[in-house]
């Protein structure tokens, strides 16, 4: 059924479960907050901000996200996200040209 909507319109709704998945990643990081969890593992700001957000995949990233584990007594095994290549061109051509492999930590939901 074609109901001629604008193509921004358009454009929207064929990204719209990313856009839905990309807002409510603040609300799937309330209960890390409000349980207490945050304060028992000592998170601050970057590793409730990471919470809430999807990352590319930087040295940055996977070092707060691996870093964010360890505390809790777990590794990137524990994470159910699967892998895939950073996001971040340079870190991704980086992988590459130093023959590793893309781990769960490189994926933008860990």
């Amino acid at each position: 059924m074609d109901f001629n909507l604008p193509p921004e319109l358009s454009e929207l709704l064929k990204n719209i479960d990313r856009f839905i998945d990309q807002a409510i990643k603040p609300l799937q990081a309330l209960p890390f907050v409000e349980t207490g969890a945050a304060d028992r593992f000592r998170l601050g700001a970057p590793e409730i901000a990471i919470a809430c957000a999807s990352h590319s995949g930087t040295i940055r990233h996977t070092g707060l996200v691996a870093a964010m584990l360890h505390r809790a007594g777990l590794s990137a095994d524990a994470l159910g996200c699967g892998t895939h290549e950073p996001t971040h061109l340079a870190t991704q051509r980086s992988l590459i040209r130093s023959g590793a492999h893309p781990s769960p930590l490189h994926h933008n939901c860990s």
